[in-house]
């Protein structure tokens, strides 16, 4: 039987072989029969990339952005592998302050326009505008904080995202991409 994971349930539980298990998990806890192993899947979370077709698109826009100009192809590829791509419409708040940091965003096409309030009932600030090849959401995931500003969509907004567990994978399996971040990061008001 062939299932297509587009059509996939929202959580769903999908058996592999023992070597695969290996590969993703080392080795596995809850093997089954002949060896088999199931892995939770949930959408947006930790899956890798949504197709060759949307891999593809997202490697060529990573290669197009000045800031990923330092890394090599292959090492594109991997982030690309991990990545969604989103459209948001103006207005649309992609992060909200003091939420949760769960994930990492590049801006592909469009504007966003980056606030913060003082306080609960404080007004809100304009922080910055950002525009294609910058990126916001690393703070709040290297520093396990809540996110720190909102970032709303200024009008049609095309934009990467990197689930938070796929970002401290690729800062351990990519040095360049760890600089990279430490980079951007330190470079933030």
């Amino acid at each position: 039987m062939q299932v297509s994971l587009l059509a996939r349930p929202r959580n769903a539980t999908i058996t592999i072989g023992y070597r695969m298990a290996r590969l993703f998990r080392g080795r596995p806890r809850n093997a089954g029969r002949a060896g088999a192993c199931r892995l939770p899947m949930v959408d947006g979370i930790n899956n890798p990339g949504s197709g060759s077709g949307e891999t593809a698109i997202i490697y060529e826009g990573l290669r197009g952005l000045a800031p990923f100009g330092e890394l090599t192809a292959a090492e594109l590829a991997v982030i690309a592998e991990r990545m969604r791509r989103h459209r948001f419409a103006r207005g649309d708040v992609i992060i909200r302050q003091g939420d949760l940091g769960e994930t990492f965003y590049l801006v592909r096409s469009g504007t966003v326009d980056v606030t913060r309030r003082a306080g609960a009932a404080g007004p809100e600030h304009h922080i910055t505008t950002l525009g294609p090849g910058t990126c916001f959401g690393e703070h709040a995931l290297i520093e396990d904080e809540l996110r720190n500003a909102s970032v709303v969509a200024a009008g049609e907004v095309e934009v990467y995202a990197l689930a938070k567990t796929d970002f401290w994978r690729l800062l351990g399996q990519i040095p360049n991409f760890r600089g990279l971040i430490k980079k951007i990061d330190l470079k933030r008001p």
